[in-house]
């Protein structure tokens, strides 16, 4: 009878262990979620600012090619 109460007792706590590490398995796998959102919006912006990056370059030349031809009138 004894060893039948000790067996009930490590049942139990494998069957709480089970389930404690099944909530931080749930809780890790909202944890990743998260993450792979932060890294999706930051590829996002990344992306956007490389957007901007090669705009900003653009209107730059723009603004040099436009300087030189004011320069030539000028003179």
């Amino acid at each position: 009878m004894e060893k039948i109460n000790l067996l009930e007792q490590k049942i139990h706590k494998t069957i709480n262990l089970i389930n404690q590490l099944r909530q931080e398995n749930r809780h890790l796998k909202e944890e990743i979620a998260l993450r792979e959102e932060e890294i999706k919006r930051s590829r996002k912006i990344l992306k956007e600012n490389e957007t901007y990056r090669e705009k900003i370059k653009e209107a730059k030349e723009h603004l040099n090619k436009l300087l030189e031809k004011f320069e030539k009138h000028k003179i």
